[in-house]
């Protein structure tokens, strides 16, 4: 495993003589050569070692160094029992050297300085995310930040300060104004790894490892920081400086949590409308998976006459064919049979045109039902805007003498318009030879055409390209 440490100098801010110096440590964790995640660390004073969050070895599978000047170091990771929260790296190769490292206690409203690195704006959210990384996108910072605050709670092992930082701000030495360390800046204690690498707001209270755990740390390295001699002083203005900055920097945070959570409650509306969306172009799928199925069995029923309707033309051409070669036959009989075969004739040839008319009628039946019956439309937007498109079977209007049902339900209706404006059974659309009838059924939202409003119980005409207003969806009439 490697992390990538990127290491620059932090001055310190000693009041006194002698100038202080720590090492302020950007770490960088890869997986499969892509970076996975990014915090702050420190050098520890021991040579090549450095303290940073344990959190940032999660799912990597690289340790490694960046130094300012672009060169790269690999580190493993030391074993400590100490303390879990924390990680500390043995970097492999030369690094600058930190000299001594002077560690203090804090006090309660004392004015501290966060040094490390991190984003100053809105944490980037990672595209095309995969298994095994954080929903954030994680970012080589080029330069350090720093953020000023002053401490609140003190306890044994921790304690908490006021100050405003980014994600990457994990793992920093907090400082007091002498430049001593008082402690790291560390994840919530407990925080899972789904909660760590989730997208994040800054947060203006936060909690960091006791000076204490530090020195244990250190010492069972065999390091021992120098501990500080006298108390680091500091003005009332430097506290009333520190705690004005810490409020701008809270507000600050706060509206950038306000502006987060509105964005993701317009984010959840969107998603919402989305899925309402695909809900009803399913709704839609089906009933018109459904219309296709009626129209298939009423195209099927239609050949079943069409078949039934040929069957019978071709055996009343066989009866025909058989009294005209019976006729034929009889006509032989007439110059010998005299007045008795000429009735007979006659009454055969009467018989003969009734059967030629009535399978001249069956032709016509027949060429009705097969003859191309061209499909209808109605396209157009339901009251809510959204996209409406029916299709009308041509040979189903034509073969239903009572019309076609419009409504809103499948079950009772052969057109289906599913729109809240729409009656259950709202119309009816029939054929008379060329013209098509529109008759309303006293429906909740009206029926109209071309503005023209359809009474209950009256029929009017509905041409090619006229509109069709059903309820509060708008509907134009096209042949296919």
């Amino acid at each position: 495993m490697a992390i990538f440490l990127s290491i620059i100098p932090v001055l310190s801010f000693s009041a006194g003589a002698q100038e202080k110096v720590n090492w302020a440590v950007q770490v960088l964790a890869y997986k499969n050569d892509k970076l996975l995640n990014q915090v702050s660390g420190f050098l520890a004073g021991a040579p090549k070692v450095v303290l940073t969050t344990q959190h940032i070895t999660l799912g990597a599978d690289q340790i490694r160094i960046r130094l300012e000047n672009g060169q790269e170091l690999d580190a493993k990771i030391l074993p400590q029992e100490v303390s879990p929260e924390i990680a500390v790296l043995k970097v492999i190769g030369k690094l600058p050297s930190s000299g001594f490292i002077s560690i203090a206690l804090p006090e309660r409203g004392e004015p501290i300085r966060l040094q490390g690195f991190w984003s100053v704006g809105k944490e980037a959210k990672r595209d095309n995310s995969s298994d095994g990384f954080p929903a954030f996108q994680a970012v080589i910072q080029s330069a350090s930040s720093e953020a000023i605050g002053l401490t609140q709670t003190i306890k044994d092992k921790n304690f908490t300060f006021t100050a405003t930082a980014g994600r990457g701000a994990y793992g920093a030495p907090v400082l007091n104004r002498c430049g001593e360390i008082l402690g790291m800046y560390l994840p919530s204690a407990g925080a899972s790894q789904t909660t760590l690498w989730s997208l994040q707001t800054p947060s203006p209270v936060m909690s960091s490892m006791s000076p204490k755990t530090i020195t244990q740390i250190l010492s069972n390295l065999g390091v021992t920081p120098k501990t500080a001699a006298a108390k680091c002083e500091y003005s009332s203005a430097a506290v009333k400086e520190n705690k004005a900055e810490t409020n701008k920097a809270i507000l600050k945070a706060k509206e950038a949590e306000k502006k987060a959570d509105k964005a993701s409650e317009q984010a959840n509306k969107a998603k919402k409308k989305a899925e309402e969306a695909e809900k009803q172009a399913e709704k839609a799928k089906k009933e018109a998976d459904k219309a296709e199925q009626r129209r298939l069995e009423s195209q099927e029923n239609a050949a079943k006459v069409t078949e039934t309707l040929a069957g019978d033309l071709e055996k009343k051409n066989d009866e025909i064919n058989q009294f005209e070669a019976l006729l034929s036959e009889y006509k032989l009989y007439i110059l010998f049979g005299g007045g008795i075969a000429a009735s007979i004739v006659v009454l055969l040839m009467i018989l003969a045109g009734r059967r030629k008319t009535e399978l001249v009628r069956r032709e016509h039946q027949v060429a009705d039902l097969t003859a191309p019956v061209p499909d209808l439309s109605l396209v157009g937007v339901g009251s809510d805007g959204t996209p409406i498109a029916v299709k009308i079977s041509g040979k189903a209007l034509k073969q239903a003498p009572d019309g076609l049902f419009i409504g809103r339900n499948p079950a009772s209706c052969q057109i289906v318009i599913a729109d809240k404006t729409v009656s259950r059974t709202h119309a009816k659309i029939r054929q008379e030879g060329d013209t098509f009838l529109v008759e309303d059924f006293g429906s909740a939202g009206g029926t109209e055409i071309d503005g023209t409003v359809v009474s209950a119980g009256t029929s009017l005409p509905l041409p090619h390209g006229s509109t069709l207003t059903i309820g509060g969806a708008k509907l134009k009439l096209t042949a296919e």
